[in-house]
């Protein structure tokens, strides 16, 4: 879930921080989906047999998680810490 990083008393430098570790954490998980549907893609195209057609759906599944995966969490993320800090920006400056 979410955690207005702002709120908690952390400053520019750890924001930056924690957003630069989710980024690496959501790549690492993309890299791991994108693997798997190459991995399924290479059994599909290798094995023309009775089960191929099932490698096949997996891998499209696989590749359509992948692609969601990352557009979920990398605009979720962004646009929620963006607004965090535009708040926090604004509440500065009135003060």
């Amino acid at each position: 879930m979410h955690t207005n990083l702002f709120s908690a008393g952390h400053s520019t430098e750890e924001v930056y921080r924690a957003l630069g570790e989710h980024q690496a954490r959501d790549h690492r998980t993309l890299r791991f989906l994108d693997l798997a549907t190459a991995v399924v893609l290479i059994g599909a195209l290798t094995n023309f047999n009775g089960w191929a057609t099932g490698l096949w759906v997996a891998a499209a599944f696989l590749g359509l998680s992948s692609t969601r995966y990352f557009i979920d969490t990398s605009n979720r993320n962004f646009f929620m810490h963006r607004l965090d800090w535009e708040a926090a920006t604004d509440e500065v400056r009135h003060r």
